[in-house]
């Protein structure tokens, strides 16, 4: 199976699960001898399958929580994000001279150790006494030959947790309990060692050794079925876990004895759950309606069905409504494929690619609007890839009235035609007339107004040729048949989504006030992972989650995801030094601020990158047998899933408990895909050379002679083709489009 199509399913938090699991298997438990007593009986109703039990090729957040239920990390987190023991024991960060002291067959690439700095080397000591589920030790050789066997010239054929292994070159064992990961920058031809601030979090689960080596890498990575799931997490399949799978019904998973005497006896983390169900439902209503009749105790569901509970008259007593921002930094976003070379280029509008189209449209929508109407105003407004729940890394761009930024439009020639400046707190305020103002500067007039829709004109086709997306400028401003080009794109959203479809419903409507069409295209998941990780849309409605952690998702928008997680086409060497600059820098002071220039530059892209909305999560729970799921007074944003055992009635079928994590929108009916791999063209959308090459981890782009950054975002044909360079200041920020 290819990977493409995976991405759209793979924006799923890591930490999430890690944390669930801590909280489901910490709870004040039971004696674990239940003969004679009633069975506990822990239910994960969803709307969506878990499509495969192997941690490779799962795609869908049912996956990532059955992964969680049966395997385990080399750290865990408690209630509040705060990482723990688990797998390791202890952790720590260290130079190459530390490591050459201390293990003399350090593999240090025949280097020396002073080449290998401060943080470029992390050393795990693992937890001993722990067994995986079929009795065997759990020892460094599982943890090198999962990690080692993701790396070299496997990277790309083991894309899940892609976000973590980039800059892992090798991985050594130092004796039976000690590992150590070793960080260099592969994009330089030089391949130097490089410090990674992260090395806390790298959320990849560990397999056994004795299971799969017999496997060759491919097979894991892409044909393994998973089966049988041998993990050290506190859940394992039944015999029918295969067929299970494959009926799509529902799972049941088992206590795990050698979880109990491994790490819950070590850590002394106990559960109160016998079984864990996974049941699987192929439409919300039917979720809900479960929930209403008792059959189903708890589930996570989606603002209308949320709010229509909330005003329900008829729920039962032990119904509980609660929402806050998820864990998972959920976020909803649209944008343009702003890729130039993109395979479908000919039959692509030229004018996707255009900053100034971006700008004009991000102002053109309210998302005000989008949060009160579309989420029931159970959300915030979006500003970047992260949301509020990232309390240390989370850039509130609405509340920064000290930064400003500049937005210019400029000719082919360089003249300026277009600019205003504002605080970062309203640069990107709801104006129609600032946005028609920059269209009709732009160069895409509207012959027609106010009916009909803006065409593209002599000034911005020559605009466009120069950014290098038409031929020439009579093909940017013509179609096949010679007739005007419009600004008009098609919508390409997933047919089970609701709530992106509801957006782009919105966006088609709202942007008719600046002459722009917007056609909402539904299409299945297979064709949408087709068409979007291929280039071949012009415009889509998406979403991704991740990590509390930032490196995770701030990775994504990289060019160096360009072959399947960025979705949006848009590598930029500056967006590239500023995350490279946070994955380095362990002064937290300093990765904020990094941190907060990957925010802003993705804030100020405009639809190229449009975070309409951050959800909060909607939870519904009966707690007549279970408490502590999602509660009231909970703190907020973190997942809450402490359920305790109180005993009670029991409901249909005599199921004791139900809890659901999974997202509503995705329909339990999808399926993998095997889409080609495309290479994509890294042409870089940017103006003006940077000093030093700009796939060397670090390099920064040019400086103005004062020291501070200097940015532009657009590389056309010319030194001047519509955006002009500007000047960063280390305390504010700069915008040219």
């Amino acid at each position: 199976m290819d990977t493409n199509n995976r991405w759209r399913y793979r924006k799923i938090s890591i930490a999430i699960f890690v944390t669930m699991i801590f909280l489901l298997t910490s709870v004040s438990a039971m004696a674990l001898d239940t003969k004679g007593a009633e069975e506990k009986i822990f239910v994960v109703g969803m709307t969506e399958r878990v499509s495969s039990a192997n941690p490779f090729i799962g795609i869908y957040d049912a996956d990532y929580m059955f992964y969680y239920y049966v395997y385990e990390y080399l750290v865990s987190t408690d209630d509040e994000g705060n990482a723990m023991p688990n797998l390791a024991k202890s952790w720590w960060y260290m130079d190459g001279a530390t490591a050459a002291a201390t293990d003399p067959d350090a593999d240090l690439l025949k280097r020396s150790p002073s080449e290998w700095p401060l943080g470029s080397i992390w050393e795990y000591n693992l937890t001993e006494g722990i067994f995986w589920s079929d009795g065997v030790p759990f020892e460094a050789d599982d943890v090198v030959y999962t990690i080692g066997m993701q790396l070299g010239a496997n990277y790309a054929t083991f894309w899940a947790f892609q976000p973590y292994t980039k800059w892992i070159d090798h991985i050594q064992k130092v004796d039976q309990y000690t590992v150590r990961f070793f960080f260099t920058d592969k994009t330089n031809i030089s391949n130097p060692a490089v410090p990674i601030v992260y090395g806390t979090f790298l959320w990849i689960p560990i397999l056994p050794k004795h299971v799969l080596e017999g496997y060759s890498p491919g097979t894991v990575a892409q044909s393994w079925s998973g089966v049988p799931a041998v993990g050290t997490g506190p859940f394992i399949g039944t015999d029918d876990l295969e067929d299970e799978i494959i009926a799509a019904e529902k799972i049941t998973l088992m206590r795990n004895p050698e979880w109990e005497n491994g790490l819950g006896r070590i850590y002394n983390r106990t559960c109160d759950a016998d079984k864990v169900v996974m049941r699987f439902y192929a439409d919300e209503q039917s979720l809900v309606l479960d929930l209403k009749t008792k059959k189903v105790d708890a589930a996570e569901i989606a603002p209308i069905s949320y709010i229509s509970l909330k005003n329900a008259t008829d729920n039962p007593p032990e119904l509980k409504l609660n929402s806050r921002l998820p864990l998972s930094v959920y976020t909803k976003i649209s944008h343009f494929n702003f890729q130039i070379g993109s395979p479908a280029l000919p039959s692509l509008n030229p004018s996707r690619v255009d900053p100034a189209l971006h700008r004009a449209t991000a102002l053109a929508t309210d998302r005000d609007f989008i949060v009160k109407e579309v989420f029931k105003g159970l959300g915030v407004k979006g500003v970047g890839i992260l949301t509020p729940v990232c309390s240390d890394w989370y850039y509130d761009a609405y509340s920064d009235t000290k930064n400003r930024s500049w937005f210019n439009v400029t000719s082919a020639t360089g003249s300026v035609l277009y600019s205003y400046n504002e605080t970062m707190a309203h640069v990107m305020d709801f104006n129609v007339t600032r946005a028609n103002e920059i269209l009709n500067a732009s160069g895409y007039p509207w012959p027609t107004y106010p009916e009909g829709y803006r065409i593209i004109g002599d000034v911005a086709a020559e605009r466009l040729y120069n950014l290098g997306v038409a031929g020439s400028p009579t093909s940017a401003k013509e179609d096949s048949d010679g007739n005007p080009a419009y600004l008009e794109f098609e919508d390409i959203v997933e047919e089970q989504s609701e709530l992106e479809t509801d957006i782009s419903k919105y966006l088609s409507a709202a942007w008719e006030s600046i002459g722009v069409k917007l056609t909402p295209t539904l299409v299945s998941g297979a064709i949408w992972s087709t068409m979007v990780y291929g280039f071949q849309d012009e415009f889509t409605e998406t979403y991704w989650s991740g990590d509390l952690d930032p490196n995770y998702l701030l990775y994504v928008p990289t060019s160096y995801s360009m072959d399947g997680w960025n979705e949006w086409g848009t590598p930029d060497p500056w967006y590239d030094y500023c995350y490279v600059m946070q994955t380095k820098e362990f002064n937290k002071s300093k990765r904020i601020h990094w941190v907060h220039e990957c925010e802003k530059y993705l804030f100020l892209s405009g639809t190229a990158f449009m975070t309409t909305c951050d959800p909060e999560g909607c939870y519904a729970h009966l707690d007549y047998r279970w408490t502590g799921w999602y509660e009231a007074g909970y703190n907020p944003g973190y997942l809450a899933t402490e359920v305790k055992w109180v005993g009670g009635d029991g409901g249909a079928n005599n199921i004791t408990i139900v809890v659901a994590g999974a997202i509503a929108s995705v329909v339990a009916a999808a399926t993998a895909i095997v889409v080609a791999r495309r290479i994509k063209v890294k042409r870089m959308l940017r103006e003006g050379e940077h000093a030093g090459d700009k796939e060397t981890q670090g390099s920064a782009p040019n400086k103005a002679p004062d020291g501070t950054m200097t940015e532009t975002l657009i590389k056309g044909k010319s030194s001047s083709h519509g955006q002009d360079a500007i000047t960063i200041p280390y305390d504010e920020v700069e915008d040219d489009r």
